[in-house]
């Protein structure tokens, strides 16, 4: 737990940091939801007065009698007329048409709309404004007499109603078709056209006598849109509420301040919700409700709408009855009959009331909102789950998790610290939430609120973590990862008509689906005005029965189920870093009880030693250690990967040992193997088979074990950006468990060692490459872990710091297990204990340096140092007639190097004094001579075979010298610009060079002829190897390199999106995917307007319900006979009248003999009867109950069967389900059914009713264009979204990786580079727009596509909005990008920004805009919301879609006198979409040119110089004193410069290509990177630009390639002012940058093809010149090739071949050969060398390899702090600033018996006999010790600087102490030797068992020193001295390099064996 504790919180200090270095982002993670949360407040607060959000309590409605007109002589004769009305109040005007009552007129039409201008006065008639609609009837089937019953009923109505008739003239039809075709034709309705009568119903009838059958048909809408009468898909509303599901009234809440009381004198009591008398007084009282009731709800007759209501108040059940009448009438005629009532006096009198329900409260503000809260709040959380799900996986992707519990981090600390870390921001959101609660949930209490957030956002946070684990890559996983997320609200409403509790316990198992449902449990209490409480939380009136608590046990639920799928899928699913295991390994006992059994024994975890020539046989004692269990094993290791080309063996069957107290070097090129060997020791990836034990563990059962003393230092840098070194080392330390009392100690002194304290503050992403090698040196060692792995720890390090980190590793290595890769062999000779080499994944050779040098090397190594007048053939012929046996390795640049037998030792002092004797003569400069190096081992094993590199040179020797004739061939003519006559005296090489065409051999250099031959020596000599010079544009040409750079950039485009599947996916699938699910759901829904017909039948309610279940199969209750009766209310009856009698329900039942009822015994009286009904809603019946009758007729006549005259004056109260859509006109069709057999006494006569909406109009149509258009158009905005999330990544792609820098260092303008970019852009957005707009058009989507006159101009408009957004977007996303280091986070900002304002914006806007009272606002928000082309294209479209709306609207608010005469705007018109499109066409070009001016700032320096100039002045350079040669070389420059100012170059010398003045870069805060700096290079010349990391090599490319500007001081590329002429100087330069700037979907020879036409290259001359270029870099096998695959040695030589292609006139190479093998290293060094001898470039090149600096430049300059500090050739640095002589001992290791006996001397002279494996001697100790065995002199060594008295400074154990005994003993001996034989000599280095020395040129008596003597002496006392190797050569300069560079001022730490 104490391990636990310290993890967690070092976790969270980290994460922490890295939240803050973040502000905005953490900002609007919390603005987003908070101010979602704000509008609907604030929508809220400013619409307190509108009805459909006031607050309504409804009331539990009893059955009070009410009396509604339902006779329809009454109903017709008071159809309400339009009449216009005044008062304050209204939206639009003062006067307008008054609708009270009007939608109870279905035979008028008004233009509600043209009443606000025509309406004058109160009470004006507005007949004027209104159509008259027509009643029809229908002739069905011929055959049925159906003409016959239709002219009756015509004659019944003209006869009764002839005032009706003549006000409302009646249309025949002879069918339903023509009907059908009347109303859908287009003329409908329009003035002039023969259908212009309007149809307001029809009757239909089907069958006559004796088997009546008609049709009711009416409008399904009205004129302003709502419904009439209720669909005919369905007989019952599953949404709605049956009766006794209603949310109950607490009595407190009936007293609350909506409650009304009328009290009424009559004494009668009514009954509360609980069935109880409320009396007050004496007197009973009743509560009533006011305003618009809907389809669903508790409601009363006299209120319009509702479900059955619709019914009533459109007349429906009126004229259904009336058509009943007339079929009554005509059979009691047809059977001799009297009918006993009036002629226009319906036979029964029916009154209509609903079921009674409970009383409840409706709040409207969340019924009209709820839906829109829903996707709300999901979207709002959007941006926090991207970013969540982003980080985690970028975790991963970057290696750092991995990283971490490589080195002990445990995984529940990690976890538990990433879910504080994300979860705090979620925690503080609910406590903000909950804090607003109160202007939002204004019933629910506090602690639920906060639970339901607190729950849901914890259960999306667990969610992320479970989508974390499903991929690899971080940006698809914050775009991928977020569409799972609102998946959840897609499924909601997938399931929201379900009335499953499962389905929606199931689909809560996703949190959004869960918080969304749990959204409409919190609504139904709101909207009650109860709320969420004790009291409810647990209860629900929905049919599906899922409650708030069952929501809140869901996320609960949620929690710690995705917890668990995290968990579970951590570890099972594979991934690119890390290792898994199988699917069922949670039920496998051993991984919960760990392993068990024995450990393999020392004979397992050893294995076979597989001991051969090649394998050098460790010792007994080493062996032995492995059998402890100390060290590593590795059996038969394999690593196979699955590639198109087939298996790939990575590692295949390795063995190999690595033994404890030593360093093992793993070495091998690139590809060999070594990597994967690492990351499976260490976990990363799976081994394919074979076994590995690491300090006896097993790797791939027990690697959580291991990883606890493990460290790391991984090939790629594994840190946290934010982070700085200290906070690094703190972390790791944290993680290894150092004490925190010792913490800061160990990590100071870690910093220390690796030489980053001037840095220990700095973020690492501020460091340099070599200083983040330093940290993860650093972070690998600290802690004490006993197994180090280093891969690579020094690649990208200056020599300096590889010191440093030499240094550590030896100091570290007593006590460790210690892995070291590396691709410099000098580094590799030096700390390897044991060098172990690997080739093709297999194990090549395996011992110590000598073993190896022993087995593999040929002898000695001469390299002799060329002047420009070297003698090769007379040199050649020295050494052959010396040393017949002696062979030429390589020839490159100023260096011959010779391979010499061993067996020809003693003559080469002759040799030696030959050369020393004819120094001059030969134009040798220096030569030296060192046995083999390790490097020339590794070039012969890594080919494997019997291959060496002689022979290798000797196979392509021919076609060296046959490409040469042929290039020479190509081209006769002399370059330009000779190289040998500069005149500042710097001569470049004289030898031609090529490069042989294999990567794995090395290079031969085709050398002159010597003397003997003078005439051709004579012609050869300052000839470079002429390549073949392309025709290329003028560098003025300006109009021809913008057309070429277009060409080129648009080709690049092309060619990269035809492969980058990701831009398809964004660009193209996923919009087309969210446009088709729209059509697709628009297809799938039915046609609102569409209705079929349905027969009414009472079997269509509880279809499944047996007759014998209780109360039968449709329970139907009715007062018995016999009953007494009492009306109270409206009825016509009083207490007197009171009576028994037989009713006439039993009557009529009796007559519907088809009806499976079962009647019930009620109360006798109204009120009781609905009390009864109430009180007996849940569970008297087994079936529901959709209908009930009562007998209200006030007399007590009682009805005789077949005497119509007991049958007169009848009324009957109708009761009906309010779910029951068609209750009302099926049991009025039930009720004459009976009441006809009950008349006649005929079971034969029957009425059957159907009811079927009219067909739509034209109009209606259109209604449902506008939704279906809505929808699209909605679909549209979701899915555009991830369009210019397309635009932005290539070009934040294209900066991060600075090939955007090359293009435009290669000449690229600015102007086409955007260009070019806008319009391949604008091309490409060309798919999903014509993909989008064919999508419409195929499905109609009229509203957007139709121009008519619904949408006049909709075509034209919406395809410039669509044309518009793509250009528009794309121009913005260019300037956003300016911003961006990320191209992840840059996609999901625009994805995310684009669906806020393309998506949400619009919709709030639009809303906004409908408000009166936000109107003004919104108008003035409107100005910057349309600054955002999202926001443009959304808002265009709702508005060209809500054009019959907006028209109207608008024209009121311009001018409320005007009066519209119906004609909508043009959709074009800048109030609809005018402003939208107009604003898209400015921002199409604006935001694309301000991208481009913004350009222009950053690639003109001289503007950008001068805005910084202007904000801040650069500080002065302080004084320094200057080298001679710098101060000259400055004064030289000066001169020049001066000259270039003024115009005159004559002034000075015009011959430098490169012309640098005071050059000075000053950062903010006064850090100069470069202080002053000046040098000229000439033509034709490599100068070499040398310093540490950090000393401004990068920073002074940066700006001579123009990425920014100097902050002083200038430069002068070929003569062009880089500040003036920017753009033609680029057109000159060729740039290799340290980083690959390539783009990994295209090929090699697509890099070099599209890189030749920036650089001019005629079209003729490409082909020719990019296979030159393939050539020339052996790119052949890889060309076609995508460069994303190369190796980094392939990918460094495509950057130099981009760099060089087109023969640049200046090349800047930025350490090339960086990461490469020795292999690739040198065939790049003969590439550079080939570059300068071909022509007149130049060359600056920087690098950390002295050697190849040497090889390869005539000058060199090594920088210090921002300034040289040296200049001059490689010869003239070591002639000034060496001493003269270099000689490099190695010393023999002492062998095993020798080491033994050191030891038991040791132990003889420990007087506390301390053992030997024991590490307790403290420097008081081995100095008695040393005294002991008589060697007092070494105490005073103790501190005098070797590397081994520093390591045994904090103590050492016995073993240790002995080596260094011997390494003391014999180096005194040579220190001896050295001082007597030459005086002066100064020890410079001494690391190890390798000692260097500086000797000078001369004796002490002034005799110059000659190399052959030395050579001589030091041979004869090679054995004397204990020598195992030495070399002698002039000083290096890596020496000098080192002396310079120790003077920088963040390296002033001192590296331990320097002097």
């Amino acid at each position: 737990m104490k391990v636990f504790l310290r993890q967690f919180r070092a976790l969270n200090y980290k994460n922490f940091r890295m939240r803050v270095k973040h502000p905005f982002k953490l900002i609007f993670e919390l603005a987003v939801p908070i101010a979602v949360f704000y509008l609907f407040i604030y929508i809220r607060s400013t619409m307190p007065d509108k009805d459909a959000l006031e607050n309504q309590v409804l009331r539990m409605n009893l059955h009070q009698a009410s009396d509604v007109i339902t006779d329809y002589s009454d109903w017709l004769s008071n159809l309400p007329n339009p009449v216009c009305a005044c008062g304050s109040g209204n939206f639009f005007s003062d006067c307008y048409l008054d609708t009270n009552g009007l939608d109870s007129n279905p035979f008028l039409s008004c233009d509600y709309w043209a009443g606000y201008s025509f309406c004058e006065y109160d009470g004006q008639d507005g007949s004027a404004i209104c159509e008259v609609n027509h009643m029809a009837i229908v002739e069905g089937a011929s055959d049925r007499n159906t003409k016959e019953t239709a002219d009756a009923f015509n004659a019944f109505l003209t006869a009764k109603f002839g005032s009706f008739v003549s006000k409302y003239p009646i249309k025949r039809f002879s069918s339903e078709q023509e009907l059908n075709s009347y109303i859908e034709s287009f003329g409908y309705g329009l003035e002039g056209s023969a259908q212009e009568e309007k149809i307001s119903m029809a009757i239909t009838f089907n069958e006559g006598y004796p088997h009546w059958d008609f049709k009711v048909r009416l409008n399904f809408t009205s004129t302003d849109g709502y419904p009439t009468m209720p669909e005919t898909t369905t007989n019952i509303d599953n949404t709605m509420k049956q009766s006794g599901e209603w949310s109950k009234l607490s009595a407190e809440d009936l007293a609350g301040p909506y409650v009304q009381y009328l009290c009424g004198s009559d004494g009668m009591p009514t009954y509360d919700f609980d069935g109880q008398i409320i009396q007050t007084g004496d007197k009973a009282c009743k509560w009533v409700y006011y305003g618009s009731i809907s389809c669903g709800e508790a409601f009363s007759w006299t209120a319009p709408g509702g479900c059955s209501g619709a019914y009533v108040n459109s007349g429906a059940l009126t004229i259904q009855q009336m058509v009943s009448d007339f079929a009554l009438d005509q059979t009691l005629q047809k059977k001799g009959l009297t009918n006993p009532m009036a002629s226009e006096s319906p036979f029964v009198e029916v009154l209509y009331q609903n079921m009674p329900v409970p009383g409840y409260a409706k709040d409207g503000f969340w019924g009209s909102v709820k839906s829109l809260f829903a996707i709300f709040v999901t979207v709002s959380f959007m941006y926090p789950v991207s970013g969540m799900v982003r980080e985690l996986v970028l975790e991963k992707e970057t290696k750092i998790k991995e990283g971490m519990k490589m080195m002990s981090l445990g995984q529940g600390a990690h976890t538990c610290a990433w879910v504080l870390h994300f979860g705090w921001t979620f925690w503080l959101l609910c406590i903000v939430i909950s804090a607003l609660s109160n202007k939002l949930f204004l019933y629910s209490s506090l602690p639920f609120i906060f639970a339901y957030f607190f729950l849901y956002l914890n259960a999306v946070l667990s969610f992320c973590f479970w989508v974390s684990t499903l991929f690899s890559r971080s940006k698809t996983a914050s775009i991928v990862g977020v569409m799972i997320y609102f998946g959840g609200y897609i499924i909601t409403e997938g399931v929201k008509q379900s009335e499953s509790l499962t389905v929606k316990l199931i689909s809560s198992i996703h949190p959004v689906a869960a918080f969304i449902n749990g959204i409409n449990a919190f609504v139904e209490y709101e909207d009650a005005a109860v709320g969420i409480t004790t009291y409810t939380w647990n209860s629900t009136a929905n049919k599906d029965g899922y409650t708030f608590q069952l929501c809140l046990v869901m996320l609960v639920f949620d929690i710690f189920f995705w917890a668990f799928m995290t968990w579970y899928c951590e570890n099972v699913l594979p991934s690119e870093w890390g290792t898994h295991k199988h699917a069922l390994f949670c039920v496998d006992p051993r991984y919960w009880l760990g392993r068990w059994g024995n450990r393999p024994d020392g004979d397992e975890l050893l294995g076979e030693f597989k001991e051969g020539a090649s394998i050098e046989n460790p010792g007994a004692e080493l062996l032995d250690s492995i059998k402890r269990g100390e060290g590593i094993s590795i059996k038969n290791f394999r690593k196979s990967f699955n590639t198109t080309a087939g298996v790939k063996h990575a590692v295949d069957g390795l063995d190999l040992q690595m033994f404890k107290n030593q360093i093992t070097c793993l070495l091998g090129h690139n590809g060999a193997g070594k990597t994967t060997t690492i990351a499976m020791l260490t976990g990363l990836i799976d081994p394919s088979s074979g076994a590995a034990f690491v300090d006896g563990k097993d790797v791939s059962t027990e690697m959580s074990e291991i990883r606890k003393d493990l460290g790391v230092c991984p090939q790629h840098d594994i840190l946290y950006p934010e982070l700085t070194v200290k906070e690094h080392l703190r972390l790791f330390g944290t993680f290894k468990g150092i004490p925190d009392s010792e913490l800061e100690g160990a990590v100071d002194e870690m910093i220390k060692e690796v030489g980053l304290v001037e840095k220990a503050n700095t973020q690492s992403k501020q460091l340099s490459g070599g200083m983040k090698r330093k940290l993860s040196v650093g972070i690998a060692f600290i802690g004490g872990s006993s197994v180090v792995l280093l891969d690579e720890p020094t690649s990208g390090m200056d020599p300096y710091s590889r010191r440093f980190t030499w240094n550590v590793i030896r100091k570290m290595r007593e006590g460790r297990t210690i892995i070291l890769t590396t691709h410099f062999m000098d580094e590799a000779d030096l700390l390897g204990d044991r060098i172990a080499i690997m080739a093709d994944g297999k194990l090549r050779c395996a011992g110590s340096s000598l073993f190896l040098k022993q087995q593999f090397g040929v002898g000695y190594m001469m390299a002799i140092e060329k002047g420009p007048k070297f003698k090769a053939k007379k040199v050649m012929n020295l050494i052959k007639k010396a040393i017949p046996e002696a062979e030429e390795l390589s020839n490159v640049g100023t260096e011959l190097t010779m391979q010499l037998p061993l067996s020809a030792s003693e003559r080469f002092q002759a040799l030696f004094e030959k050369f020393d004797d004819e120094k001059t003569d030969l134009d040798i400069v220096n030569y030296g001579v060192s046995v083999t190096t390790l490097e020339e081992v590794f070039l012969k094993v890594a080919h494997g075979g019997e291959h060496d590199t002689k022979k290798l040179i000797k196979e392509k020797s021919e076609l060296i010298k046959q490409r040469s004739q042929s290039l020479v061939s190509q081209n006769s003519a002399e370059l330009p610009g000779s190289v040998g006559d500069t005149k500042t005296g710097f001569k470049p090489m004289s030898t031609s060079v090529d490069v042989i065409d294999d990567n794995d051999i090395d290079f031969k250099l085709a050398a002159n002829e010597d003397d003997e031959d003078d005439d051709e020596n004579a012609n050869l000599e300052g000839q470079s190897l002429k390549m073949k010079v392309p025709v290329k544009l003028q560098v003025s040409n300006n109009c021809g390199y913008f057309l070429r750079h277009m060409t080129a950039l648009l080709m690049k485009r092309m060619v990269y999106f035809t492969r980058d599947k990701k831009a398809w996916f964004f660009g193209f699938a996923l919009p087309a995917a969210f446009v088709m699910l729209g059509m697709f759901i628009i297809s799938l829904l039915p046609q609102q307007f569409s209705q079929p017909e349905i027969k009414l039948s009472m079997s269509d309610y509880n279809p499944s319900n047996p007759v014998s279940s209780v109360g039968g199969a449709n329970p139907f209750p009715f007062n018995n006979a016999g009953n007494n009766f009492q009306a109270s209310g409206g009825g016509t009856c009083d207490d007197s009248s009171v009576a028994k009698r037989n009713g006439l329900i039993p009557s009529f039942i009796d007559g519907v003999d088809e009806y499976e009822i079962n009647p019930l015994a009620p109360r006798t009286t109204s009120e009781e009867f609905s009390s009864w009904l109430y009180n007996t809603r849940n569970g008297t019946t087994q079936g529901s109950r959709y209908m009930a009758y009562m007998d209200a007729t006030c007399t007590g006549t009682s009805p005789v069967v077949g005497d119509p005259s007991t049958m007169a004056d009848q009324k009957v109260l109708l009761f009906t389900n309010i779910t029951a859509l068609h209750a009302a006109p099926t049991a009025l069709m039930g009720l004459y059914d009976g009441l006809l057999g009950a008349l006649t006494n005929d079971e034969d006569v029957s009425i059957r009713v159907s009811m079927q909406p009219l067909p739509a109009t034209e109009q209606q149509k259109g209604v449902e264009a506008f939704m279906d258009s809505l929808f699209a158009i909605l679909m549209i905005l979701m899915g555009f979204p991830f369009i210019p999330s397309a635009f932005i990544v290539f070009v934040v792609k294209e900066k991060e990786n600075k090939s955007k820098h090359i293009q435009l260092v290669s000449g690229v303008s600015p102007h086409a580079l955007w260009m070019s970019t806008w319009i391949w852009d604008f091309i490409s957005y060309q798919v999903p727009l014509w993909f989008t707009w064919f999508v419409l058009n195929h499905y109609d989507i009229n509203t957007l596509i139709l121009d008519s006159d619904r949408s006049p101009g909709a075509p034209d408009a919406t395809l410039r909005l669509f044309l518009g957004f793509g250009p528009a977007m794309a121009g913005f996303c260019y300037c956003c990008s300016f911003y961006f280091k990320s191209p992840s986070s840059a996609q999901i900002f625009v994805i995310f920004f684009s669906f806020l304002t393309g998506f949400l914006l619009p919709i709030a806007a639009f809303v906004m805009h409908m408000i009166e009272s936000t109107y003004e606002l919104n108008q003035t928000l409107m100005n910057f919301y349309r600054l955002f082309p999202t926001f443009c294209f959304g808002h265009g479209l709702l508005n060209i879609n809500s054009n019959f709306f907006l028209t109207p609207m608008e024209l009121s608010r311009t001018d409320p006198d005007a009066e519209w005469d119906g004609k909508l705007l043009d959709a074009g018109d800048d109030v609809i979409a005018g402003k939208d499109m107009n604003w898209l066409l400015v921002e199409a070009f604006a935001f694309t040119f301000l991208a481009i001016i913004i350009e222009y700032v950053n690639a003109t320096p001289m503007l950008f110089t001068w805005i910084t100039q202007c904000i801040w002045k650069t500080p002065p350079v302080a004084e320094f004193e200057e080298d001679s040669d710098v101060k000259a070389e400055e004064d030289r420059v000066r001169l020049n410069a001066n000259g270039m100012r003024s115009g005159a170059p004559s002034l000075g010398n015009s011959e430098d290509a490169i012309m640098v003045d005071q050059l000075t870069k000053v950062y903010p805060g006064g850090k100069f990177a470069v202080k002053g700096l000046s040098i000229g290079i000439p033509y034709g010349s490599c100068f070499g630009l040398l310093g540490i990391n950090g000393a401004g090599k990068t920073t002074t490319l940066s700006i001579l390639s123009g990425e920014f500007p100097p902050s002083s001081g200038g430069a002068w590329l070929a003569g062009k002012d880089i500040l003036t002429h920017a753009s033609e100087v680029r057109r000159l330069i060729g740039y290799c940058p340290q980083f690959d700037a390539l783009f990994e979907l295209m090929t090699g020879y697509e890099h070099l093809k599209m890189y030749a036409r920036i650089k001019g290259i005629v079209e003729k001359d490409i082909e020719s010149c990019v296979q030159e270029q393939i050539k020339r870099m052996d790119l052949t096998q890889h060309a076609h090739r995508c460069a994303g695959g190369y190796s980094g040695g392939n990918k460094r030589k495509l950057s130099v071949a981009c760099a060089m292609i087109g023969q640049p006139k200046i090349i800047f190479l930025d350490e090339p050969s960086t990461g490469m093998d020795p292999v690739a290293r040198r065939f790049m060094w003969s590439v550079i060398n080939d570059i300068c001898c071909a022509g007149d470039t130049s060359v600056i090149l920087t690098t950390h390899s002295m050697e190849e600096c040497e090889a390869l430049c005539q000058r060199i300059g090594i920088m210090v702090g921002g300034r040289f500090r040296c200049l001059g050739s490689a010869q003239h640095l070591k002639s000034k600033y060496g001493l003269g002589f270099q000689l490099e001992f190695v010393f023999k290791t002492a062998s095993e018996e020798e080491q033994k006996e050191l030891e038991a001397k040791v132990l003889e002279a420990n007087n506390a006999g301390v053992p030997g494996n024991v590490k307790n001697l403290s420097k008081r100790d081995f100095c008695k010790i040393l005294e002991g065995m008589e060697l007092p002199e070494l105490v005073t060594t103790v501190n005098a600087g070797s590397d081994s008295a520093h390591s045994i400074e904090d103590g050492c154990n016995i073993a240790y102490l002995a080596s260094w005994i011997q390494q003391e003993v014999a180096f005194r001996k040579l220190s001896e030797f050295m001082e007597s034989e030459y005086p002066g000599c100064i020890m410079r280095e001494w690391q190890g068992h390798k000692v260097r020395y500086e000797v000078p040129h001369t004796s002490e008596g002034g005799e110059k020193l000659r190399l052959s003597a030395m050579f001589g002496k030091l041979t004869s006392e090679k054995e004397n001295l204990g020598l195992q190797e030495y070399s002698l050569s002039q000083t290096s300069l890596e020496q000098i390099f080192n002396k310079f560079a120790s003077t920088q001022e963040e390296e002033r730490g001192k590296v331990m064996g320097m002097v």
